[in-house]
């Protein structure tokens, strides 16, 4: 379990400011106890608390950029076919420094785009920055199992791995959806969709990506849709947890 979290201004004539995604990261140091990271380039900040599991080395410390900066990822999860990926990849000129399936996440981004999410087989909630266009991109794996939230708020996009590391940053106005708070009472949880407690941010959606660009989204894609039984499902789900749980 790592954490992960950002923002980005929709107009770009403003500059992100580390403390706010100083204030963000701190808000998630449980899930990272083994290191903090940063990024800020104009009106995007970018962070990560760090969890060592597959490459401990500081060559796989977050935020990871490649071709200086070209593409750079904030990501929590673990692709389980990052080895074979990462073969595939180096056939096609990739160079890798690290042993992480982070580095693996960027190159497959810089030579597939949007197409290496079909191709990941884990669980993961990312952001990643093109540099080469300025767009950001977020995507969740299939089922969701790693979480991810996101919020449009006083013209900045702000995103994080827990909703209270975007109250945090102090570009959000607490407002309570009453409606959501009403259901937990009566039926003992919300977790049923985009919604939570909080008006305006919202659950990203598992199996999709979404990009922004010049401050603008693009409507999300959904790169993986299933005819599986809502049992067959939960059945899946709670694999995923014990798998979540033992690299956490």
């Amino acid at each position: 379990m790592s954490g992960i979290a950002g923002y980005f201004w929709k107009d770009q004539n403003r500059f992100a400011e580390k403390n706010v995604i100083k204030a963000m990261a701190d808000a998630i140091a449980h899930r990272g106890p083994d290191g903090e990271g940063f990024y800020l380039r104009d009106s995007i900040g970018l962070a990560q608390r760090r969890l060592s599991v597959i490459d401990v080395s500081d060559n796989a410390r977050q935020p990871m950029g490649i071709l200086d900066d070209t593409i750079v990822v904030v990501y929590n999860g673990a692709i389980l076919n990052y080895k074979e990926l990462r073969e595939e990849l180096v056939s096609l000129n990739a160079r890798f420094v690290s042993e992480s399936d982070t580095e693996v996440v960027l190159w497959a981004y810089y030579i597939w785009g949007k197409e290496c999410f079909c191709k990941f087989n884990g669980m993961w909630a990312m952001a990643i920055l093109d540099n080469r266009d300025g767009s950001i991109v977020f995507s969740r794996d299939r089922l969701g199992i790693k979480p991810l939230y996101v919020c449009e708020t006083g013209g900045a996009v702000v995103f994080a791995s827990e909703a209270k590391a975007i109250i945090e940053s102090g570009l959000y106005n607490v407002q309570v959806d009453d409606s959501w708070l009403y259901q937990y009472i009566h039926v003992g949880y919300v977790d049923t969709g985009e919604d939570t407690f909080f008006k305006s941010i919202r659950q990203f959606s598992p199996a999709h990506y979404e990009v922004w660009k010049n401050g603008i989204p693009v409507n999300p894609v959904q790169f993986f849709t299933s005819d599986i039984t809502p049992e067959e499902y939960n059945a899946i789900l709670e694999s995923s947890k014990k798998v979540n749980q033992a690299l956490s």
